[in-house]
């Protein structure tokens, strides 16, 4: 070995070792080979090694059984190097087998370590077997050695570190639903009844008693459809932002879209005596996009938009033709795309806003004042259109209002 790749080793952690309180600090490494010389190389090459802020520290078995006692504990193995022939010929790719496909531990490196090649040809071992790496003694150097366990390493932890995160999006999107079940049915029991309270109250003799009862109803009644909407938005972006299989794209008019987000929204702009206008100049407003998801972004910002109007003004969907440069393989080329603008004449954002609003729970602190909200419909907004490959921007007007823009591709190219 090179004087540069030379390593001062440490002691070989000892098997009745206590390893519980030291998981989180060190990185394992079994060794599993019948040969004592293959161990002793190994720890002096590796001994020491740190990587990613935590040592490594090497574990031996002497065959596929022992080994297999090592893997019934609790040390979580980050690599372990195998040998082909131990007790028999085929020992190495049996226990391969039972790590893999009887014990299911489908996070740790297995490199094969073979000093007999024609016992197991590579071809055949890379092919049948669940292996990261396949490597010859007598070819492997002591440089290799510690670049291979470097590479598995950084694999280990990325693949562990995705686990993680897949298991505590699950553990969120079961407890969102679970806990929102639990809210939802009693809040519709409070709304029902707020709202047969309501009536009934009015029709009773005016008092000073009866006109309590009837703030204190109308206030459960509001703060209740909040809270219920506060439900639903939080399901809404914690599936978006876990889980982008429902995203079904299709050709569809963004008037009809426009549409029949007016329609629904009809009560809601009737009570705020809004007005809504479309400037369409596009001469095809086809588009490529989910039409659900995009009646969702339509919904959330027109709801938006009228909530922090004034009675009486108007509210303009403005729609266009604009051609896009985007890079591709040789040069810039123009894309047409549709733009979208929903204009208002409200309050306006804060100018050092403009881009924290997007933000989950960030509402700005002009119109929060103005009117509680859960501070997630934009956010929601902005996950839908990077599923559409587009991205929303706030902006505002000269005289008075805001204005939200994005742009929707009218070819079928999402990736």
């Amino acid at each position: 070995m090179k004087k540069d790749d030379s390593l001062i080793f440490v002691d070989e952690v000892k098997q009745t070792e206590d390893l519980s309180d030291q998981f989180k600090d060190y990185w394992h490494l079994l060794v599993v080979d019948d040969d004592p010389e293959v161990h002793a190389i190994t720890r002096l090459v590796l001994s020491e090694v740190t990587l990613l802020g935590k040592e490594l520290k090497l574990h031996s078995a002497n065959s596929s059984q022992e080994a297999k006692q090592l893997l019934l504990n609790d040390t979580p193995f980050a690599i372990a190097l195998i040998d082909v022939v131990m007790e028999t010929d085929q020992a190495g790719l049996e226990l391969i087998n039972w790590i893999r496909k009887v014990k299911k531990k489908l996070n740790i490196r297995l490199v094969l370590r073979t000093g007999q090649p024609g016992k197991a040809p590579e071809r055949e071992v890379i092919t049948n077997y669940d292996i990261n790496d396949y490597r010859s003694k007598t070819d492997l150097t002591s440089m290799q050695l510690y670049t291979l366990t470097c590479a598995c390493l950084r694999s280990y932890r990325d693949i562990t570190a995705k686990k993680v995160a897949e298991n505590e999006n699950m553990l969120k999107s079961t407890f969102l639903a679970n806990i929102s079940h639990e809210l939802r049915t009693p809040m519709h029991s409070i709304l029902s009844f707020s709202e047969l309270s309501i009536p009934l109250l009015t029709k009773m003799p005016a008092s000073r008693d009866v006109d309590k009862l009837k703030r204190y109803s109308n206030n459960i009644n509001s703060s209740g459809k909040r809270l219920l909407i506060l439900i639903n938005n939080l399901l809404d972006i914690e599936k978006l932002g876990t889980d982008s299989t429902n995203f079904i794209p299709v050709f569809s008019d963004f008037i009809d879209i426009v549409n029949d987000t007016l329609a629904e929204m009809e009560g809601f702009l009737f009570d705020r005596l809004i007005q809504v206008n479309i400037e369409n100049k596009s001469s095809d407003t086809r588009v490529w996009v989910d039409p659900t998801l995009m009646l969702q972004v339509m919904i959330n910002l027109l709801s938006n938009a009228a909530k922090f109007s004034p009675q009486n003004s108007v509210i303009t969907i403005d729609i266009t033709d604009i051609f896009k440069k985007i890079d591709s393989d040789v040069n810039k080329v123009s894309q047409a795309v549709l733009a979208i603008k929903v204009l208002d004449q409200g309050i306006g954002i804060p100018e050092e806003e403009l881009l924290t609003i997007f933000e989950p729970f960030v509402q700005s602190t002009a119109t929060k004042k103005a009117m509680e909200g859960s501070g997630l419909g934009l956010p929601i907004c902005q996950k839908i259109l990077s599923f559409h490959q587009g991205q929303i921007e706030a902006i505002n007007l000269p005289d008075k209002g805001a204005c939200f823009s994005f742009q929707l591709l009218k070819t079928e190219n999402i990736e």
